[in-house]
């Protein structure tokens, strides 16, 4: 009996560092299944990596090319695709993954399009890829024979001649069924690059958001493994010394569950045991507010910010929510969490949220309400604002939902998802895109503009808590964090040359991006110099880049401009002394001792001050600066450990340039970051 050589893929860019950087998973449980089912009739090889893809095949072609499709892979997988159709036009190419339409004529619309695949699977790979395979296999994998007899097997799409055939939709019920890729040994080589295992318990998402590809009623059923198996699974992960200090969930509502529960014990087991992982990032719950402040509570002990605690949101508008079919948890639930989140002793976890702009129904104003009860009710310090993108796959996307609610695309190359790459004989360059939404019949494009303005801000100030100790003074006195950012948009910002010109190249930036079709963008990145694309502006991540350029090499003015903008809040409200505008200043100070520099790790500052602002932090330092008067001499300095997780998220990421930077910030615990104080002597 002939053995088939099966290659899977799920391929990344590589062009800027590794750009989808978590291990293979969902490819990988695709092979994991094959292989338990017909490994006796296949060879299999998993790839990551364009550059090992290609080398793959130049030694030994495939009888059969499996590729992931994703949005930051979609331009790379088919290029693959048709190279291997050049080499040997009987090499079957099967494609499955979420960025593939909604509508049936849509879906023949984008096969057509690619002649190179051959078979597009649908919602879950596992069962229906082996389905075909047994099919395609009794034929010796005659890709003609199969077509001409027009079956329609579960979740596989293709075009033969002038017909499209598509197999009727079809879930995993059994998650069980499916055989763990790691324990198999499958994923082994991936332990030795900068990659985060990812890992799956449940599969499936109750809710039905219009933006997401998992919003489909389709996918409403949720199916778990056994905790059991989960066990085995992370000891087996953690085991293999993961090159990456981080650990990454799949689920859609991690924690949400009871089975999480069991999840985190695990986890907070295996770190006491080999002190891996340092970070864990994913989507938690959107209910059951208090099994998520357990699992959180769990995996953290105490304040090692390894789980951020928080719920994605989206808005907190009611008539947004119900336009995208989105179900949050309440304010109430969402302030229950957050007055739990620090019984247990802990006052440094991270509070985490996402937020999305333009929504349908949305306003600048209800956009900016959202912003105000994050930070203002919800005291959140981690913020990630999106802009909306149109998902293939998305209810949203559809010409129904485009024309309901009046959405304005434009495309831009997608960030991180280019490069040249050696494909057979060839050197060729890649670029994948992404279509946004940039207005809506409630926003327009200069309110969107605004919008994103203030996400800079948020950015700034607010996410990772970098001034900390002076929203945390104006909450003292009952003011509005919210409108020191309003007042720094308004006014105070670009009161200062540098920032001004930061704020202006953050808005060329942005605009500079947007093309009014794919095609101009196509000529924009064919003719350009694709290194040239890489470094400037039509590959950088403008928001990443401009906050990294603010607090790197502009930080006095924004410090500054944040004073400017805080005394004059208080100034109005009638609150200003001379003792609290001295502790203003002072606690500016301290900010800058503790400030973050990944190439300070082994530096320690001093300084003294007037407040004792170790008191102060006892406090979370919401404190009265009366209380605290009493002449100081603080020490700020790094842990070891603390020093050592730097170092190496240092050599994961590199500070050389403000990409590196940024994406260091983006991923690492800045819990870690901020360095400890002690008094010494005056």
């Amino acid at each position: 009996m002939q053995n088939y050589n099966v290659i899977f893929a799920d391929l990344t860019h590589t062009g800027v560092g590794i750009n989808a950087d978590v291990f293979p998973l969902g490819i990988s449980l695709v092979a994991a299944y094959a292989i338990q089912e017909i490994g006796d009739r296949i060879d299999v090889e998993i790839h990551k990596f364009p550059e090992e893809l290609n080398e793959a095949i130049g030694h030994r072609p495939p009888d059969v090319l499996c590729l992931s499709h994703y949005m930051w892979n979609s331009r790379l997988t088919y290029v693959f695709a048709e190279y291997v159709k050049r080499l040997e036009p009987t090499v079957v190419v099967i494609a499955g993954g979420p960025d593939f339409p909604l509508p049936e004529d849509e879906r023949e619309e984008f096969l057509k399009a690619r002649p190179a695949i051959d078979f597009y699977i649908k919602w879950d790979g596992e069962h229906a890829f082996v389905q075909l395979m047994n099919d395609l296999m009794d034929m010796d994998l005659d890709i003609r024979s199969y077509k001409e007899r027009g079956t329609a097997s579960s979740n596989v799409c293709y075009v033969t001649q002038d017909r499209y055939i598509e197999g009727p939709n079809h879930r995993v019920q059994n998650l069980m069924s499916i055989p763990s890729p790691y324990v198999m040994g499958l994923l082994d080589k991936f332990f030795e690059f900068p990659l985060m295992p990812m890992f799956e318990t449940t599969r499936g998402c109750p809710y039905s958001c219009t933006f997401c590809n998992d919003g489909s009623e389709l996918r409403n059923k949720v199916v778990s493994k056994t905790t059991e198996f989960v066990h085995d699974e992370l000891n087996y992960i953690a085991d293999k010394k993961p090159a990456s200090a981080q650990l990454c969930f799949a689920d859609l509502n991690f924690g949400m569950y009871k089975h999480d529960l069991e999840t985190a014990k695990t986890i907070r087991d295996v770190r006491k045991r080999t002190q891996w992982p340092d970070r864990m990032q994913g989507s938690m719950g959107k209910s059951q507010p208090e099994r998520l402040v357990e699992v959180a509570r769990i995996i953290n002990q105490g304040d090692l910010g390894i789980l951020k605690l928080g719920s994605s949101l989206q808005s907190t508008d009611a008539e947004v929510l119900q336009a995208i079919k989105r179900k949050n948890l309440s304010m109430d639930d969402l302030l229950e969490m957050r007055k739990d989140r620090g019984s247990d002793g802990s006052v440094n976890l991270q509070d985490y949220t996402e937020l999305i702009v333009p929504l349908p129904e949305q306003t600048k104003d209800k956009h900016l309400k959202s912003i105000r009860d994050v930070v203002d009710r919800l005291e959140m310090n981690n913020m990630d604002v999106h802009q909306l993108t149109m998902l293939r796959g998305s209810h949203m996307a559809t010409p129904a939902e485009r024309k309901k609610h009046g959405l304005v695309t434009r495309y831009r190359v997608l960030v991180g998802c280019l490069g040249i790459y050696d494909i057979g004989a060839d050197r060729i360059p890649v670029t994948e895109f992404e279509e946004i939404v940039v207005a809506t019949r409630t926003m327009s494009f200069e309110d969107y503009l605004e919008c994103r303005v203030m996400t800079l801000l948020v950015k700034v100030y607010i996410d990772n808590d970098p001034f900390k100790e002076i929203f945390e003074i104006l909450r003292h006195f009952g003011q509005s964090p919210f409108e020191v950012l309003e007042r720094l948009q308004e006014r105070y910002f670009t009161q200062r040359e540098c920032l001004a010109q930061l704020l202006e190249k953050f808005i060329h930036g942005t605009k500079i991006k947007l093309f009014d079709n794919l095609e101009d963008l196509d000529d924009v990145t064919e003719k350009g110099d694709i290194e040239m694309l890489i470094s400037g502006d039509y590959g950088q991540n403008e928001l990443l880049t401009h906050r990294v350029q603010a607090i790197w090499e502009h930080y006095s003015e924004v410090s500054g401009a944040l004073e400017d903008a805080v005394l004059s809040q208080l100034r109005e409200k009638g609150i200003l002394t001379d003792e609290i505008s001295l502790y203003v200043r002072e606690a500016l100070q301290f900010c800058e001792c503790r400030r973050f520099n990944p190439n300070e790790v082994d530096e320690a500052k001093e300084s003294q001050f007037e407040f004792d602002f170790l008191a102060a932090e006892a406090s979370g330092f919401r404190v009265d600066p009366k209380r605290i008067r009493r002449s100081v001499k603080l020490r700020f300095a790094y842990e070891l450990e603390d020093a050592n997780i730097i170092r190496k998220q240092r050599e994961r990421w590199g500070t050389d340039t403000l990409h590196q930077i940024g994406k260091f910030m983006q991923k690492t615990n800045f819990l870690r970051t901020r360095r400890k104080v002690r008094e010494i002597a005056l």
